[in-house]
Protein backbone atom coordinates (compact mmCIF):
# COMPACT_ATOMS: atom_id res chain seq x y z
CA UNK A 1 0.00 0.00 0.00
CA UNK A 2 1.43 3.18 -0.67
CA UNK A 3 -0.11 6.96 0.13
CA UNK A 4 0.16 9.99 -1.94
CA UNK A 5 -0.56 13.83 -2.37
CA UNK A 6 -3.16 14.99 -4.16
CA UNK A 7 -1.54 17.80 -5.78
CA UNK A 8 -3.99 20.63 -6.47
CA UNK A 9 -6.07 20.45 -10.00
CA UNK A 10 -5.41 16.54 -9.65
CA UNK A 11 -8.41 14.60 -10.40
CA UNK A 12 -8.92 10.89 -9.92
CA UNK A 13 -8.55 10.18 -13.63
CA UNK A 14 -5.40 12.02 -14.22
CA UNK A 15 -3.91 10.34 -11.15
CA UNK A 16 -5.15 6.84 -12.53
CA UNK A 17 -3.21 7.81 -16.10
CA UNK A 18 -0.02 9.22 -14.02
CA UNK A 19 0.45 5.60 -12.50
CA UNK A 20 -0.68 3.56 -15.48
CA UNK A 21 2.03 5.71 -17.20
CA UNK A 22 4.45 4.43 -14.56
CA UNK A 23 3.23 1.32 -13.50
CA UNK A 24 1.62 -0.78 -16.56
CA UNK A 25 -1.81 -2.37 -16.62
CA UNK A 26 -0.29 -5.92 -16.72
CA UNK A 27 -0.42 -6.01 -12.88
CA UNK A 28 -3.59 -6.02 -10.81
CA UNK A 29 -3.57 -2.11 -8.93
CA UNK A 30 -5.76 -0.11 -7.83
CA UNK A 31 -6.35 3.87 -6.47
CA UNK A 32 -8.94 5.80 -4.46
CA UNK A 33 -8.79 9.55 -2.69
CA UNK A 34 -9.60 9.52 0.65
CA UNK A 35 -10.40 11.58 3.13
CA UNK A 36 -8.11 10.75 6.86
CA UNK A 37 -10.18 10.84 9.56
CA UNK A 38 -9.12 14.10 10.44
CA UNK A 39 -10.73 15.00 7.33
CA UNK A 40 -7.48 15.96 4.81
CA UNK A 41 -7.19 14.63 1.33
CA UNK A 42 -4.88 11.28 0.47
CA UNK A 43 -4.57 9.55 -2.14
CA UNK A 44 -3.92 6.02 -1.45
CA UNK A 45 -2.45 3.56 -4.10
CA UNK A 46 -3.03 -0.91 -3.37
CA UNK A 47 -2.04 -3.65 -5.24
CA UNK A 48 -2.82 -7.20 -5.00
CA UNK A 49 -1.21 -8.92 -1.80
CA UNK A 50 -1.36 -12.58 -0.16
CA UNK A 51 -3.53 -12.53 3.23
CA UNK A 52 -1.41 -12.56 6.47
CA UNK A 53 -0.27 -16.42 7.28
CA UNK A 54 0.63 -17.20 3.90
CA UNK A 55 3.67 -16.74 1.77
CA UNK A 56 4.37 -16.41 -1.65
CA UNK A 57 5.93 -20.29 -1.26
CA UNK A 58 2.64 -20.98 0.22
CA UNK A 59 0.97 -19.46 -2.54
CA UNK A 60 3.58 -21.09 -5.47
CA UNK A 61 2.98 -24.52 -3.89
CA UNK A 62 -1.09 -23.85 -3.99
CA UNK A 63 -0.84 -22.63 -7.66
CA UNK A 64 -3.73 -23.76 -9.78
CA UNK A 65 -6.29 -24.66 -7.14
CA UNK A 66 -8.00 -21.11 -7.59
CA UNK A 67 -11.41 -21.36 -8.38
CA UNK A 68 -11.88 -18.01 -9.91
CA UNK A 69 -14.41 -17.00 -7.61
CA UNK A 70 -12.13 -17.30 -4.94
CA UNK A 71 -8.62 -17.61 -4.66
CA UNK A 72 -5.48 -16.27 -1.80
CA UNK A 73 -4.23 -13.41 -3.42
CA UNK A 74 -6.90 -10.10 -1.74
CA UNK A 75 -7.76 -8.70 -5.22
CA UNK A 76 -6.61 -4.83 -4.93
CA UNK A 77 -10.06 -3.26 -5.19
CA UNK A 78 -11.26 -5.40 -1.93
CA UNK A 79 -8.12 -4.58 -0.20
CA UNK A 80 -8.30 -1.21 -0.88
CA UNK A 81 -11.69 -1.08 0.82
CA UNK A 82 -10.66 -2.85 4.07
CA UNK A 83 -8.05 -0.92 3.91
CA UNK A 84 -10.09 2.24 3.65
CA UNK A 85 -12.40 0.59 6.61
CA UNK A 86 -9.78 -0.45 8.95
CA UNK A 87 -8.04 2.93 9.03
CA UNK A 88 -11.51 4.96 8.97
CA UNK A 89 -10.89 6.69 5.86
CA UNK A 90 -13.99 8.18 3.80
CA UNK A 91 -13.53 7.40 0.14
CA UNK A 92 -14.31 10.34 -1.72
CA UNK A 93 -17.08 10.76 -3.77
CA UNK A 94 -17.31 6.65 -3.59
CA UNK A 95 -15.07 5.96 -6.67
CA UNK A 96 -11.91 4.69 -7.22
CA UNK A 97 -9.65 3.57 -10.52
CA UNK A 98 -8.35 0.44 -11.56
CA UNK A 99 -5.75 -0.33 -13.49
CA UNK A 100 -7.82 -3.82 -14.70
CA UNK A 101 -11.59 -4.67 -15.22
CA UNK A 102 -11.83 -5.88 -11.30
CA UNK A 103 -13.22 -9.62 -10.58
CA UNK A 104 -17.04 -10.01 -10.18
CA UNK A 105 -16.87 -11.23 -6.84
CA UNK A 106 -14.28 -7.57 -5.62
CA UNK A 107 -17.16 -6.05 -7.67
CA UNK A 108 -19.78 -7.20 -5.39
CA UNK A 109 -17.55 -6.57 -2.50
CA UNK A 110 -17.40 -2.91 -3.85
CA UNK A 111 -21.11 -2.35 -4.26
CA UNK A 112 -21.38 -3.45 -0.64
CA UNK A 113 -18.88 -0.82 0.39
CA UNK A 114 -20.91 1.72 -1.62
CA UNK A 115 -18.84 2.05 -4.85
CA UNK A 116 -20.92 4.26 -7.27
CA UNK A 117 -18.17 4.74 -9.99
CA UNK A 118 -15.42 3.23 -11.48
CA UNK A 119 -12.44 4.37 -14.12
CA UNK A 120 -10.22 2.27 -15.74
CA UNK A 121 -6.68 2.49 -17.54
CA UNK A 122 -6.99 -1.06 -18.67
CA UNK A 123 -10.08 -3.12 -20.55
CA UNK A 124 -8.25 -6.30 -19.38
CA UNK A 125 -9.50 -8.24 -16.77
CA UNK A 126 -7.54 -9.41 -14.09
CA UNK A 127 -7.53 -12.59 -13.01
CA UNK A 128 -11.83 -13.31 -13.69
CA UNK A 129 -12.65 -12.70 -17.02
CA UNK A 130 -16.28 -13.07 -15.82
CA UNK A 131 -15.63 -9.13 -14.25
CA UNK A 132 -16.31 -7.62 -17.63
CA UNK A 133 -19.47 -9.06 -17.82
CA UNK A 134 -20.64 -8.71 -14.40
CA UNK A 135 -19.44 -4.73 -14.94
CA UNK A 136 -21.26 -4.31 -18.27
CA UNK A 137 -24.39 -5.75 -16.19
CA UNK A 138 -24.53 -3.25 -13.68
CA UNK A 139 -23.69 -0.11 -16.13
CA UNK A 140 -26.84 -1.64 -17.89
CA UNK A 141 -28.78 -1.29 -15.18
CA UNK A 142 -27.37 1.92 -14.06
CA UNK A 143 -26.12 0.77 -10.92
CA UNK A 144 -22.37 1.38 -11.47
CA UNK A 145 -20.66 3.83 -13.49
CA UNK A 146 -17.64 3.17 -15.47
CA UNK A 147 -15.50 4.57 -17.48
CA UNK A 148 -12.31 3.81 -19.77
CA UNK A 149 -9.27 6.37 -19.69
Amino acid sequence: IEFFDIEPGMTLANALGNFRDRLGTHEAWTLAFVKEKNGLPRGILVYEALPYGFTPDDFLHRQGTDTGKYRFPIDPVTRLLITVRRMGFTLQDNMIGSAQVPSSRSLVNALEFGLKGLILASSLPDHDPSGVKTLEDLQKKFILQSSLI
